[in-house]
């Protein structure tokens, strides 16, 4: 293989998938990107053999096809160390490497035999999905941040999607808070199905979507029995689903609230950010005060301070005081754009649900002290 090729552009790729490379695999090969000339433009792959992302680059220029397999971290490496826009690359055979060449820099980098690299194929019994590409990468975005990292609880580590009446749903949570969004497809066709998206897999979908690269307005999810993939135009990722059940979320979700506190998400979480700095490990709760016109947020720790923060907000219903971590209402805030969130309280015990103009909803289960 020798190409000459947009540095950009191939260190931007190679980075939306390095979350998928195996960084100690007993098989050198998959901690390697796969690099292929195909039908005039570049295309990369990297697996773990339970994620597989494929990307295309299109600045190129080919003098020779061919396939290399090179060390990922270390090829990324190099690309972002050259200052120069563009880059050659040519293959070597024994052993199997390839010369790095840009203006003024020179590199020889050893891989491995690209015949060794496990290829996937598209599934043709996939049921494909069409969705709007900038309603599921800000959905997936906001839902996943209360997927759940503790892999004693595996089949909370990830975002469950469902398609129904044309609506797709997502849910995720970690046993503290949850999170919930959904929004309508522009065709449903009446399929209905469910499966449960990884972490690891989401990761890598949120960056290959954000890309300034992917500028398409549509994409595809592909479901079969045991896989989800999401294809674009450039880029194609597929992925193993969590097996098993997940749990009936449902049920969490409180009935309408007694109280309703509406406050500027600005306020809220500069409120939250000063009331965090005044508790430590063993005090790590803030206690809220919801009156008629205004929301107190108090905290204190015996060897650092106390702080005391009021903001106004509108109340619907009797006041009411509840505590929270403020890490975990912090990052609840932080999910919503909004510039106005409601906070939703049945009782001080019970999930307080934070919510916008829009589907989305984050509940945050409170801390009670006995």
């Amino acid at each position: 293989m020798k190409i000459r090729c947009d540095r950009v552009e191939l260190a931007d790729r190679l980075s939306s998938m390095l979350g998928i490379v195996s960084s100690n695999s007993p098989k050198p090969i998959l901690m390697d990107y796969l690099l292929t000339v195909e039908d005039g433009h570049l295309v990369a792959e990297a697996t773990d053999l339970k994620v597989t992302g494929r990307v295309h680059i299109y600045k190129v220029e080919i003098e020779e096809e061919g396939s290399l397999a090179l060390p990922s971290s270390r090829l990324l490496s190099i690309l972002k160390e050259i200052p120069e826009d563009f880059v050659e690359i040519h293959s070597i055979e024994n052993p199997p490497g390839a010369n790095i060449l840009s203006r003024g820099f020179k590199f020889k980098i050893l891989g491995h035999d690209p015949r060794e690299f496990p290829r996937l194929e598209e599934s043709p019994d996939a049921q494909a999905i069409e969705v709007d590409r900038q309603k599921f990468y800000e959905s997936l975005k906001r839902v996943s941040v209360a997927a759940s990292k503790d892999p004693t609880r595996y089949q909370l580590n990830g975002v469950y999607v469902e398609l129904k009446d044309g609506t797709l749903v997502l849910t995720a949570t970690d046993g503290k808070r949850l999170t919930h969004d959904r929004f309508k497809l522009s065709k449903g066709d009446g399929l209905e199905l469910s499966f449960i998206l990884p972490n690891q897999a989401i990761d890598v979908i949120l960056k290959i979507l954000s890309s300034m690269l992917v500028q398409d307005e549509q994409i595809s999810l592909l479901v079969t029995e045991t896989h989800i993939s999401v294809k674009t135009k450039d880029a194609f990722l597929c992925s193993t689903q969590i097996e098993g059940m997940y749990p009936n979320y449902k049920s969490i979700i409180p009935p309408e609230a007694k109280v309703r506190a509406t406050g500027k998400r600005g306020d809220l979480l500069t409120a939250a950010r000063s009331a965090a700095l005044t508790t430590d490990k063993q005090t790590s709760t803030v206690l809220f005060k919801v009156t008629q016109d205004s929301l107190l947020v108090e905290s204190n720790a015996k060897s650092i301070g106390e702080s005391r923060i009021e903001i106004p907000v509108e109340l619907t219903g009797e006041p009411v005081d509840f505590r929270f971590n403020p890490v975990f209402f912090i990052e609840a805030l932080r999910t919503f754009d909004e510039d106005v969130v409601h906070l939703e309280i049945t009782s001080p015990d019970k999930p307080i649900l934070l919510k916008g103009s829009h589907s989305y909803l984050h509940l945050v289960m409170p801390l009670v002290v006995k």
